[in-house]
């Protein structure tokens, strides 16, 4: 959070403005002396027309009362409209460092309602959005250094028209764009893939990912992040990169609507020289052309076996988490005294994505374990000989958002000699089918959906095995 008492008076606070102005591409500039022995900011904002173009002139009321914490309050606004006719002003703006109070608030719509003066009021909270932003930024370092140092955003252009060189929150990367020579509408889509980058567990602060490049396809949009995590030589990795890309989403839309590939290199580093430096020119240079087209960096022999170890392992412990959970599950039920379980079925999630942009599904279908409808649910099917009990360990089981059963009961028809059916039914024996499912718009990827659905699993387990004790 930015704090604006780093702005020391109220004249500072007014060169803020204006410098914020400014970079909006407005005219800002202060009028002479007034009546009062002050001066005015005024702004000219244009107005683009299909007939013919305008400007709108706007009185700039800059209030700097954090400090002290109070609200700006009707006393402290003067005569508005008297004002903006004095300068010949048809709108106006409070911008204040804390908040206008109620008063201020109705004062100003009373006036934008009578039509002749648009009136109306920045406060801090719309201050900080409008500096939280790549183009803003820079003034929120200048004016307010300290409480902005946690992320600092520094763009440089380059020789080319799409490519920048960018720090932000201690990192140094190329940004390049397919086509564009635009950077600044997609930056908060960065922002949050390296707050996950940040996010990814390490084993000290010796072991580090770092950012080289970022690829921008503008015509399709999609990015291709790449990025190094680096270890001291004497000690091993602790993470592979292939879990990297999987916990940031490799090869998957995110809820941006873009779609993420992750580039990942694993690199020894001498944790001893004097002349390591984590962002190296060798670490950039010899990558230069892969950056600018998006395409996968070469891999040295080292590293191709760590990649191809790596994702043996993954898929090894991916197929163990899927099942372990699930299984855990399955034997509770067997182990109650008043049911049979008579078939079980995990979800499969994990097929989801081998049918991106697939053409014939047929051959696809018939090679994977499918079962249809078991995409988000697993599903149990249940004989169960006493009812009272039965029900009595579902109420037992937990309902919410994040952790969903379903239960139906189920009745089975067999054909009679008319060529009809037949209700086939044991006696003191009814059929339930118990569904465990997760909801679609809550799956990121496969490695997401099946963490919540094995989430669900281990606490219907618990919930099991606190009714079994109980017994």
């Amino acid at each position: 959070m930015l704090n604006f008492k780093e702005i020391k008076n109220g004249t500072q606070f007014e060169i803020f403005v204006r410098e914020l102005l400014i970079a909006y591409g407005l005219r800002a500039y202060w009028s002479g002396v007034g009546p009062d022995d002050g001066k005015d900011l005024l702004c000219i904002a244009p107005q683009k027309s299909f007939f013919e173009n305008s400007e709108k002139k706007w009185l700039i009321s800059c209030k700097h009362y954090a400090n002290s914490d109070n609200s700006v309050g009707i006393n402290d606004l003067g005569e508005i409209i008297d004002l903006c006719e004095q300068h010949d002003a048809t709108g106006y703006i409070l911008i204040c460092s804390t908040q206008p109070s109620a008063a201020v608030v109705t004062r100003l719509e009373e006036i934008s309602k009578k039509g002749k003066i648009k009136a109306i009021y920045w406060d801090a909270t719309k201050l900080e959005l409008m500096l939280s932003t790549p183009k803003l930024w820079r003034i929120a370092q200048k004016f307010m250094p300290i409480s902005s140092e946690s992320k600092k955003l520094n763009v440089t252009a380059t020789e080319y028209p799409n490519q920048w060189v960018v720090t932000y929150d201690g990192f140094y990367f190329f940004l390049i764009n397919r086509i564009g020579s635009d950077h600044h509408y997609y930056f908060n889509h960065i922002e949050k893939i390296i707050d996950e980058i940040k996010s990814i567990p390490m084993k000290n602060e010796d072991h580090f990912i770092r950012i080289r490049s970022i690829y921008f396809d503008d015509k399709h949009f999609s990015y291709v992040f790449y990025l190094d995590y680096m270890y001291p030589n004497i000690e091993n990795p602790c993470i592979s990169s292939t879990k990297i890309q999987e916990l940031l989403g490799d090869g998957y839309t995110k809820d941006d609507g873009r779609f993420y590939q992750f580039d990942v290199r694993t690199i020894p580093y001498f944790k001893g020289s004097d002349h390591f430096d984590p962002d190296h020119y060798d670490y950039y240079v010899p990558y230069d052309s892969y950056f600018k087209e998006g395409k996968e960096r070469f891999r040295t022999e080292k590293e191709e076996n760590e990649y191809s170890t790596g994702k043996e392992n993954l898929k090894l412990i991916n197929e163990k988490n899927r099942v372990i959970a699930f299984n855990k599950l399955e034997n509770l039920f067997r182990k109650l005294n008043f049911l049979d379980v008579i078939r079980a079925v995990n979800c499969t999630i994990e097929n989801l994505d081998k049918f991106y942009f697939q053409a014939d599904w047929t051959k696809l279908l018939n090679d994977i374990e499918y079962e249809q409808e078991r995409f988000f649910s697993a599903w149990f099917l249940f004989a169960v000989y006493n009812d009272k009990k039965f029900h009595q360990l579902i109420s037992c089981l937990p309902q919410s958002v994040e952790h969903n059963f379903r239960l139906t009961e189920a009745f089975v028809y067999i054909p009679n000699e008319e060529g009809g059916s037949i209700l086939s039914r044991k006696k003191d024996i009814k059929l339930y089918e118990f569904t465990v499912y997760i909801h679609p718009y809550n799956v990121k990827n496969k490695y997401i959906g099946r963490q919540l659905i094995n989430n669900s699993f281990d606490i219907f387990s618990d919930a099991i095995e606190k009714y079994l004790n109980k017994q």
